[in-house]
């Protein structure tokens, strides 16, 4: 009898029983994947936004202050005088406000009593689909890169799939959904599968790949991506990761692997008189070349004078609806008209508005700071509807859209309209590979012990 590739289970040794538990006495207690008490919970919105925005403008003032680097984008910005108190501590509100949104709402006892309920991952079902959606996104991926052109790669000016680059990147969904069965499987999760193919196809096909393009088309912030997504399942899946060792890998992917991806980008995308030095390009992937906190600076100090925004409800409808079915969906170009300006060029096209300046400009101070705290209250929602500490699929989601989190640099409405691409996309491809617990439970389980005492107490209580 042949047995099918997808389902040619690894054997998984039996887990050892807690001392004084006999098997007779029945399973032992489910494993989860909180981490344990006492254990920073790393990639929290709380800490991932946080930890964007010191990297992002706490980095970026010391170098605007201490380093007189005529290479900069700064230098070239039209509108900058230099830096001043207000914008940062504008910066530090909009922080704040996040914070108080996440934690200080009613919104995580209220999602808590109304997310769904838990899914559990059908292994058949997980791997084919998993398989097959990666080939194709991935292939399309591909095919965008070679012809339109992905990051500094430059394609063969084919437009043909120029409106496939989001596809494309939904590459990752299947990525995360087999690192979260694989982490779950060797925590020994019950009813937790991995086939051989599995395993050979996440570790041997999709994860290098994944880094190959990231590092292929030069785009750094993608291959920390990938490792980060990998280590956040770790953490929330397998082992907790502790304090030292985080900040040893922090440490490394900052200072040893970023300095590295920078110095394997091509020598064409250097500013003018910029040097090709692995030092200086090793300071450029800590401090930024995009100047965000001189960005946001010129935008919080002119704002009757910025170009107006995409508009914010594009987050929403952009992201929902494919191209193939809105034909005429316009095209957000907010950073093409902000750089142009800005600077006067329109070739320096990575020129972020940052999200709380393009949010600044779309609804003003007040209202850019509730809509801030309504972004944390998101967050929260977006959490708890994950369901991270319980064995099961949902998780999955939120290792998907954690990405999100580290766009601060590109604003709202594009980074956000990516969100609702994947959280649906995510959310169809959850529902057609998993079945919800109970309903997977009750078939091979005996419900009661002893039906027939049961009975008796339930009759008598009647």
């Amino acid at each position: 009898m042949t047995r099918s590739l997808f389902m040619n289970a690894v054997p998984r040794p039996r887990a050892p029983q807690p001392a004084g538990v006999s098997p007779a006495a029945g399973p032992a207690p489910l494993p989860t994947s909180t981490p344990q008490q006492g254990v920073i919970d790393w990639f929290s919105p709380p800490i991932m936004m946080g930890t964007t925005y010191l990297l992002l403008f706490g980095i970026g003032i010391i170098d605007a202050e201490f380093f007189d680097d005529r290479t900069r984008l700064r230098a070239m910005l039209l509108y900058y005088r230099g830096l001043s108190l207000a914008p940062i501590l504008y910066l530090a509100a909009s922080l704040a406000s996040f914070m108080v949104g996440y934690y200080l709402t009613p919104v995580g006892p209220i999602t808590r009593r109304l997310r769904p309920l838990q899914r559990e991952w059908v292994p058949h079902r997980a791997s084919v689909v998993g398989t097959l959606f990666f080939l194709a996104t991935f292939g399309v991926l591909g095919l965008y890169t070679i012809t339109v052109g992905y990051g500094r790669y430059e394609g063969s000016g084919n437009e043909a799939l120029s409106n496939l680059s989001l596809l494309g990147e939904l590459s990752m969904i299947p990525c995360v959904f087999s690192l979260v069965r694989y982490m779950q499987y060797r925590a020994k999760v019950p009813g937790v599968q991995m086939s051989r193919w599995d395993l050979r196809f996440l570790w041997g096909v999709m994860l290098p790949l994944q880094l190959a393009i990231s590092i292929f088309i030069g785009v750094r912030s993608r291959a920390v991506l990938v490792v980060l997504t990998v280590v956040s399942a770790y953490h929330y899946l397998y082992k907790p990761i502790r304090p030292r060792s985080f900040g040893i890998l922090g440490a490394v992917l900052l200072f040893v692997a970023m300095p590295l991806l920078e110095y394997l980008r091509p020598d064409a995308m250097l500013l003018p008189g910029e040097s090709g030095s692995y030092a200086v390009r090793a300071w450029q992937s800590v401090a930024g070349r995009t100047s965000s906190i001189e960005t946001f600076t010129v935008i919080y100090e002119n704002l009757d004078r910025v170009p107006e925004p995409d508009p914010i409800y594009w987050a929403l409808t952009s992201g929902l609806i494919p191209r193939f079915l809105w034909p005429s969906k316009p095209i957000a170009n907010f950073s093409e008209r902000l750089t142009f300006w800005a600077v006067g060029q329109r070739e320096l096209a990575w020129m972020g508005p940052t999200l709380p300046g393009e949010l600044l400009i779309l609804l003003g101070h007040a209202g850019a700071l509730l809509f801030m705290l309504a972004l944390g209250a998101l967050w929260r929602v977006l959490k708890e509807i994950s369901r991270i500490g319980e064995p099961g699929a949902w998780i999955a989601l939120y290792l998907v859209i954690l990405r999100t989190l580290q766009t601060v640099e590109i604003g709202f409405v594009i980074p956000y309209s990516t969100l609702t691409r994947f959280l649906a996309v995510t959310i169809l491809l959850l529902l057609i590979t998993t079945a919800p617990v109970g309903r997977r439970v009750t078939a091979r389980r005996p419900m009661l012990v002893n039906p027939g005492r049961f009975r008796r107490t339930a009759l008598g209580a009647s």
